[in-house]
């Protein structure tokens, strides 16, 4: 641990700056010290409308914290925006800095004063007392983090516009009390002081590979996580799909299909002859299975009770996260939200799961396009004997059609937005409608919960009046490594 940098709980005398402000991890570091009596903070933010880029952030938390977080904003002793950025940063003491701050050209100067940061990361981990699993990969990071924290009744924290953020909060939970905190490659790139009790990583896929340089240093920034860790666990899919995971992988146990860590039914496997029950997995549909195994994990690691994991795997499906993998169906027809999929082979893996005929929705933006990374969505399409038709929509339409076309599939419709894509699957009769975009959201939407929102309006803009079934379930399938 660097016992020399600021902390946000022992921060040293001089001025204190907060660069994006209105983002949610810088806001809630503000808010924590607000609420403790530091207002003499100068707020430093990019966006022309501080409001609206304030909403965009915490429009998914609660009201309470919203309005919270805003009022501290509004007690802080400055705002500097446009031409004022960063405008006398350099006397800082120390600076708040969200994840993203090295994505921008303009915070470039930022860079000589590293170690006066305080991180969102650091922060949380410095206020909470107990232990820490920190969990991260390019699938299943978010659901696998969520379902740690429900199988140990804890709380979960990090890369999610959902996710727990009152720092507060957490400097008073009970020492014994674990933290699933989800780590994106941008935490890991921007690093971390404290040694995490357990990490996971749950899957490697192309994605952010601009903001490390290449696709290469992306998975090395994220093998950087059992460095980080006591105990490690990865996918055993991600060292059998990268040499270059060896190491990572020498240093942890793998687990799901042939790894260390594997479920049979209902009943998990470990090392040593370990197991343990996870009857809720059942529940699940197939690629959440794996992750609801590398929670278990996680927990056990932790130390926490194999009886009460079992207990509290039972209502494993109400854990996942509401803007992924939603179904339900109308009038006999399965009609699947899967809008958080931001990779092809997330997408991917959900074709290979369907068991019934369907048309797939997908499209969207990518930071920057790599030829070939749509490649495994196409063969996974056409090798379904299930898939009727794709509709692409957004700037990568053209390039998701060619993959399709090389792969032998054909069965395409180029359509302008979600709501037109929409009209053209339900024209389909008695197929089954998956939104899932295999792509990020660009400028198209706020984030991947508006665009899931989108998906689901314009459905109910089109079956109004239509009887609606619960309990429809995705069907089974392996997860992506």
């Amino acid at each position: 641990m660097n016992r020399d940098r600021p902390r946000i709980a022992r921060l040293p005398a001089g001025e204190l700056h907060a660069v994006g402000a209105t983002g949610l991890e810088t806001a809630s570091m503000v808010r924590y010290l607000v609420e403790g009596g530091r207002e003499d903070i100068v707020l430093h933010d990019l966006s022309a409308d501080v409001e609206a880029a304030f909403h965009a952030a915490h429009r998914l938390q609660p009201a309470d914290h919203r309005d919270r977080s805003w009022a501290a904003l509004t007690r802080c002793r400055d705002l500097r925006t446009g031409a004022e950025h960063l405008a006398g940063v350099g006397s800082a003491a120390a600076i708040l800095v969200p994840v993203s701050w090295f994505l921008h050209p303009a915070n470039d100067r930022l860079r000589a004063m590293r170690d006066r940061f305080v991180t969102y990361p650091d922060a949380c981990f410095d206020l909470w007392p107990g232990p820490v699993a920190g969990i991260s990969g390019s699938v299943g990071k978010t659901t696998t983090a969520r379902f740690t924290a429900a199988l140990a009744g804890s709380v979960f924290c990090g890369n999610d516009r959902e996710a727990f953020s009152d720092l507060g909060a957490l400097a008073r939970q009970p020492a014994e009390r674990l933290m699933a905190f989800e780590a994106s490659n941008r935490h890991l790139w921007n690093g971390w002081d404290r040694v995490l009790d357990v990490g996971v990583l749950t899957g490697i896929a192309l994605n952010h590979e601009p903001d490390h340089g290449s696709f290469a240093a992306y998975r090395e920034a994220k093998y950087s996580l059992a460095d980080r860790c006591h105990s490690f666990v990865l996918h055993a899919g991600i060292a059998r799909a990268y040499p270059d995971a060896a190491g990572a992988a020498a240093r942890g146990a793998s687990y799901g299909s042939g790894g260390d860590w594997h479920l049979a039914g209902d009943t998990g496997h470990g090392p040593g002859g370990r197991t343990f029950a996870l009857p809720g997995a059942a529940d699940l549909p197939g690629p959440d299975r794996d992750d609801a195994l590398a929670a278990a994990v996680a927990a056990l690691l932790c130390g926490v009770p194999a009886a009460e994991i079992e207990a509290r795997s039972r209502a494993l499906a109400d854990a996942a996260p509401r803007y992924r993998r939603t179904a339900r169906r109308l009038a006999g027809r399965l009609v699947v939200n899967d809008s958080a999929s931001c990779m092809p082979a997330s997408t991917a893996a959900l074709v290979g799961a369907m068991a019934e005929r369907f048309v797939l929705i997908c499209g969207g933006d990518r930071q920057r396009y790599r030829p070939g990374e749509f490649d495994a969505l196409a063969a996974a399409v056409a090798a379904s004997p299930h898939a009727a038709l794709v509709c692409t929509t957004g700037p990568m339409a053209g390039h998701l059609e060619r993959a399709l076309c090389a792969a032998g599939f054909d069965a395409l419709a180029r359509c302008t937005g979600i709501p037109d894509a929409v009209d053209r699957a339900l024209g389909v009769a008695e197929a089954a409608v998956v939104f899932s975009p295999g792509c990020g959201t660009g400028s198209l939407f706020l984030d991947k919960y508006e665009r899931g929102e989108s998906f689901d309006d314009a459905v109910s803009a089109r079956t109004s009046g239509v009887p609606e079934a619960d309990g429809a379930v995705v069907p089974d399938g392996e997860a992506a490594p």
